[in-house]
């Protein structure tokens, strides 16, 4: 985490106690002064040399008699010394001195039992369900001032009309009801909006508000006149989900389009050209993590162990089989592991561009800036896409011909849908360009970190799982970080290692059984910050300071540093050859905790329970730094990569 000797450590508190020190033939002096070097020792035997004068000792007394000097000064380093032995060599002038057993009166450290406010408590590895306003930001639309939008761009959105509502990051379409604006709403409590007064809907409108022909009254009509406009353009293909039979309506016989029970469905081709589907727990991942213009690629999932015995599933176990791991690549929609690879393709329903149906696959269009971020193409100017460009190159796609051209700020581009690229017309530079479906994939109900665990592949020891921006799980570890670290373009990960989950369990099994009570051991969200080139090693082996050195100091212990504020491991974290930095968001059992200093390499004794404290830290009551000594005290949950808001994109 960082160099932590500028701060001085405020480690016990002290304690005076009476210690028996054998008869010798020394003079107690009036002021006597001992030394310790011992750490960890349950004896420590001093020699110290001490010069006194004008004292008298008469014979020997004994020993609960106590000659002891006027004041005793120790110094010790050693926490857990129990009785302190010295031998003093006295040189005295005009001293009569005879042996006699005395009790010195010492000075040690006691540790002390730090507290804390907990700022990120793990609650049973409980994920909140993510609220609708969380999922939706409004985006604000560039007014244009050279271009009028055409009125085929006002659109009522089918999503919204949905049941789980619109989850478009960017939407340019009217949330309204369509039954209303058709006519043909009946419910008396109908949860959809009846008026186009809402801030989503006045973002949009505002834009058609400067044209001289625009009437605000005829909007219904407008409405209306472009929904049927939609039915004429309705394009029927055969590798398409139909759209009634999800709807249980399709009464053709036999139906063209492909029957499937979802709107989605990922298939592999094997040897014999036939299309395998897989499970559905394999095309939900699939799915997900395709929805993320980011992602390129993913390890599949293996075919859950309740259907490898499932006759409709042979197939494609079968073929699995050929490899114990395999990679997905999105881009070129191949399977493949080592020097196999098989074909794939995701079915879905017909777009949205060509259906009103809440149920046809909705399209962004995506470009790529100079640091390979993915952006959403949102609005341009020239006609109705001035509102919408993602829906107009949508539309294009289905019935333009050739390129496209459009007017983005000052620059002009033109856009090839076919090969996928934006080319700018007065530089010639060329950047990519992607087509991803909107996820539909939303957790509706409260999850938890252990509960989203997958079986691994036998040759893997950890995998990497892909938390998209769209889920709970990504909204909940990204406040806990921007509470104290304002970042940009967060990519998150999901670790899972089942050997070291277990080890970490078991541990907190232990801890909760000497305890008996779950507040005491006090397991929290911590963070620690990396170094990207040991990012793969700690996923494996666990966080050790040991293995993979350290680049914090040790002036609160010697061991693994985190830390409860974000900010402040980000101090330690190393960027790559792309601004890029990482930190890990790390489970720790915190447990009972005291004030550490440089010289420990495990907690000293805690007095209250005569076992040793779990962690030690660098303040009694506002600890904000964390060293643990043992690796199975905490589990690398998450690893999260991110800029800085200083850099540049």
């Amino acid at each position: 985490m960082g160099n932590w000797s500028s701060k001085k450590s405020e480690t016990a508190s002290a304690s005076t106690y009476n210690v028996y020190q054998p008869p010798s033939n020394a003079q107690s002096s009036s002021n006597v002064t001992t030394a310790s070097s011992g750490n960890y020792s349950g004896h420590s035997n001093n020699t110290a040399q001490t010069t006194a004068s004008n004292i008298f000792q008469s014979s020997p007394q004994p020993p609960s008699i106590t000659r002891s000097s006027s004041s005793v000064t120790t110094a010790s380093a050693a926490t857990h010394s129990v009785h302190s032995y010295n031998t003093s060599r006295t040189t005295a002038s005009n001293v009569q001195t005879s042996q006699v057993p005395v009790y010195v009166t010492v000075q040690r450290d006691i540790p002390v039992k730090a507290q804390q406010i907990i700022k990120h408590s793990a609650n049973s590895y409980i994920i909140p369900k993510l609220q609708q306003s969380e999922r939706w930001q409004q985006q604000e639309i560039n007014n244009p001032f050279s271009s009028l939008p055409d009125k085929f761009g006002l659109r009522i959105c089918p999503q919204y009309n949905s049941k789980t509502g619109c989850r478009a990051e960017i939407c340019r379409r009217l949330h309204v009801c369509l039954y209303q604006v058709m006519k043909k709403c009946n419910k008396d409590n109908c949860e959809k909006d009846h008026s186009f007064t809402s801030n989503h809907n006045n973002m949009i409108l505002k834009i058609f508000w400067r044209r001289r022909d625009f009437n605000i009254n005829l909007l219904t009509e407008i409405l209306q006149n472009n929904h049927k406009a939609k039915k004429n353009t309705k394009q029927e293909q055969d590798d398409c989900i139909c759209l009634y039979n999800i709807m249980r309506k399709c009464n053709r016989k036999p139906c063209s389009q492909i029957h499937s029970k979802k709107s989605y469905q990922w298939e592999v081709k094997n040897n014999a050209g036939k299309w395998l589907q897989f499970s559905y727990k394999q095309s939900d991942y699939l799915e997900s993590i395709y929805c993320d213009p980011s992602q390129d690629s993913v390890e599949l999932l293996p075919l859950p162990s309740e259907l490898l015995n499932h006759k409709p599933f042979h197939a494609l176990k079968c073929l699995l089989a050929q490899g114990q791991s395999w990679e997905v690549d999105m881009e070129r929609m191949k399977l493949f592991a080592g020097s196999l690879s098989y074909c794939i393709r995701r079915l879905s329903t017909p777009s949205d561009i060509t259906s009103d149906f809440h149920m046809a696959c909705r399209w962004i269009w995506y470009w790529q800036d100079d640091d390979n971020l993915w952006k959403p193409y949102t609005d341009g100017t020239r006609k109705f896409f001035i509102v919408a460009l993602s829906d107009q190159l949508e539309y294009h796609l289905h019935f333009g011909h050739g390129t496209f051209n459009v007017t983005l700020g000052t620059h002009t581009y033109v856009i090839d849908t076919q090969d996928m690229i934006q080319k700018n017309t007065e530089t010639g530079k060329i950047r990519t360009v992607r087509r991803r479906p909107v996820c539909t994939i939303f957790e509706d109900k409260v999850t938890s970190f252990d509960k989203m665990f997958s079986t691994l592949p036998s040759d893997k020891r950890y995998m990497l799982f892909p938390v998209l921006p769209s889920t709970s799980e990504f909204v909940f570890i990204e406040k806990m970080i921007k509470n104290t670290l304002p970042m940009a373009n967060l990519k998150i990960q999901r670790i899972q290692n089942d050997h070291l989950w277990n080890a970490y369990q078991n541990k907190k099994s232990q801890l909760l059984a000497l305890y008996n009570d779950l507040s005491l051991v006090n397991e929290q969200y911590l963070f620690h910050g990396t170094k990207h080139s040991v990012i793969d090693q700690i996923c494996c082996e666990n966080l050790d300071w040991r293995l993979y050195g350290s680049n914090v100091g040790n002036v609160y212990g010697r061991g693994t540093y985190f830390s409860n504020k974000a900010s402040l491991s980000d101090s330690y974290s190393e960027t790559n050859n792309l601004n890029q930095k990482a930190l890990f968001v790390i489970y720790v059992l915190v447990g009972t905790m005291t004030v550490g200093n440089s010289g420990m390499t495990l907690p000293p004794t805690n007095p209250e329970t005569g076992r040793c404290f779990d962690t030690t830290c660098n303040d009694k009551l506002k600890s904000e730094i964390f060293v643990k000594y043992n690796r199975d005290e905490y589990y690398p949950a998450y690893i999260v990569k991110y800029y800085k808001p200083t850099c540049q994109y």
